[in-house]
């Protein structure tokens, strides 16, 4: 799936970037996900803890495809 663009920037400097990697556009549950990512940076290094990370990475992208396919987010509300 493609993923649903925002406009950033202004005048000739504007340029589009993926909703999904603009924390102001994600809803509550991506941004849960990535604060669990986070948090287990503060962990001691581990390779279970690397796979968690991935996985959590992953999940959050499903997540966004849900969101953006399935009109939880509206593309007019991912532009401003």
């Amino acid at each position: 799936m493609k993923p649903m663009m925002v406009k950033r920037g202004e005048g000739s400097g504007q340029f589009e970037f993926p909703r999904r990697n603009c924390i102001d556009q994600m809803i509550p549950a991506e941004l849960a996900i990535r604060s669990s990512v986070q948090a287990i940076e503060d962990l001691p290094a581990d390779e279970r803890l690397t796979e968690i990370q991935i996985r959590l990475t992953e999940l959050q992208d499903r997540l966004a495809d849900w969101a953006e396919s399935t009109g939880y987010v509206k593309p007019a509300e991912a532009m401003r």
